[in-house]
């Protein structure tokens, strides 16, 4: 039998898995001879417009531009060729839309990505209309929901001009319907969901233990294996992420090779407070690494473990690397700039170089050494300046918090808010948001509102949008 009629027989959940394994070239092999249903052609050429829509976020918009172009018409093609009562022939197109929109927002054409999100809105939302019980569009209506229901305020009026509506409820609950329910987009639901546990529904237990999970399912899947290992990250797990990255060399032959892995490995590092390690990987990523997603980041922090290490000369030249960046819509780029041109200034004293270090400890996970490197200046700690006093405090209050030593934590988030400065900063913002889900989770709701409004009551402090997404969502929990 000739390979050609053995290939005949690939149908569209063998390119889908092709697409969540990151195998792209196999993919791209099979495509001459998937089934020829329009069903899994159409499928088929979205896996294909899918994987190009990664590579295009995760590498370089403008190098795939063309390939994504291209195969959003070969699906839209197909997507016309199904029966006229089939709901992938509108999923699909809104599906699309939405993707294409995160394209053009990487590349920083927002006017192009509000109207394709517009686009996409209406298509899905049509698409449930008419079929109720088709569950595919509800990973994206989910994300869309959600989003909508804790936009932060300086936005409001596009959502409401855009006619979008929804809640931060509602998108869960779509969310877990495809999850249950939807055959092609099941997997990814389950990702974006482990990700708004994380960020948005304070289910950092069940984001947890999702992203732990996945990857033994999934053995196959680096696409799965990455997301999951930057979940762990972001959830002070450092120990969990570690164990999916060090299955990463595994993906070799035909995977795609990218270079987020080297960021998260450097971060891993950091938060041991290896410098030397940190160093060499941050700068392997900068290297390897083809758009400007967390380069200034990179930088800065490379200048930084410098810095820790008393190489003042050295931190100094790449604190400026960090400030010469390109401008970048990720927060964590635009802080990290902000913090270069200030230690290019002033360079740390020790207190704020042993609260940095505790910090790093901190973000992963290794709470005992975090205190272990700051509970000295306890008994001193009024000589210090306002600014250090108040970071002792928040950096004392998180440990406690991630340990769920709850009484102690809420102290120490009250010593933050009762000190005083000209103008409040995020970290006494942050302390009344994490008072708030610390009443929230001992079930005093009248207390958590009360923190959660006095979060939102501030204005012009750093990560205001990513606070108030978080405040806003708690609100509508604890109401």
């Amino acid at each position: 039998m000739s390979f050609s009629a053995v290939a005949q027989s690939y149908s569209w959940q063998e390119a889908h898995r092709l697409l969540l394994n990151m195998q792209y070239e196999k993919l791209y092999q099979i495509l001459p001879h998937i089934k020829n249903t329009p069903m899994d052609k159409c499928i088929a050429e979205y896996s294909v417009f899918h994987s190009y829509v990664i590579q295009s976020l995760v590498i370089q918009p403008k190098q795939y531009e063309n390939k994504v172009k291209y195969y959003y018409e070969n699906t839209l093609y197909y997507s016309q060729k199904l029966p006229e009562n089939s709901p992938y022939r509108l999923y699909l197109v809104g599906e699309m839309d939405f993707e294409m929109a995160l394209v053009y927002l990487q590349d920083k054409s927002y006017w192009s990505a509000v109207w394709k999100i517009k686009s996409a809105y209406q298509k899905l939302s049509e698409c449930v209309q008419k079929y109720p019980d088709f569950y595919e569009p509800y990973k994206t209506l989910g994300i869309l929901h959600t989003m909508i229901g804790n936009i932060p305020r300086r936005y409001t009026w596009m959502v409401s001009m855009l006619g979008f509506k929804g809640t931060i409820q509602q998108g869960e609950k779509e969310l877990l319907l495809c999850i249950q329910k939807a055959d092609l987009q099941q997997t990814e639901a389950q990702l974006v969901y482990a990700y708004m546990c994380m960020n948005i529904y304070l289910k950092r237990e069940k984001s947890l233990g999702i992203a732990s999970e996945m990857p033994k399912q999934y053995p196959e899947s680096k696409y799965i294996a990455t997301v999951c290992a930057l979940i762990c990250t972001k959830l002070n797990h450092d120990e969990e992420g570690m164990y999916i990255i060090d299955k990463l060399p595994q993906f070799k032959d035909n995977y795609l090779d990218f270079a987020f892995t080297e960021y998260l490995t450097a971060e891993y590092a950091l938060h041991r407070n290896d410098k030397n390690t940190a160093i060499q990987h941050y700068m392997n990523y900068v290297s390897k690494n083809q758009n400007d997603l967390f380069k200034a980041d990179s930088y800065f922090k490379t200048g930084l473990c410098y810095e820790l290490q008393n190489k003042r000369n050295e931190a100094m030249a790449y604190y400026q690397k960090s400030i010469a960046e390109p401008n970048s819509e990720q927060e964590e780029d635009k802080q990290a700039k902000k913090y270069a041109q200030e230690l290019l200034k002033k360079p740390l004293n020790s207190i704020q170089m042993d609260l940095r270090i505790a910090r790093n400890y901190a973000d992963g996970g290794y709470y005992d050494k975090a205190v272990k490197q700051i509970e000295k200046y306890q008994q001193n700690l009024s000589v210090y300046e306002v600014h250090e006093q108040l970071e002792w405090y928040y950096r004392m209050a998180r440990t406690e918090h991630a340990q769920k030593k709850w009484q102690s934590a809420l102290e120490y988030y009250q010593k933050c808010t009762q000190i005083s400065l000209m103008q409040p900063v995020w970290m006494q913002v942050y302390a009344w948001y994490y008072m708030g889900t610390i009443h929230e989770a001992q079930k005093n709701n009248t207390k958590a509102k009360e923190c959660y409004q006095k979060a939102l009551s501030y204005d012009g402090y750093e990560y205001q949008n990513s606070l108030e997404r978080r405040a806003k969502a708690a609100l509508q929990r604890v109401k």
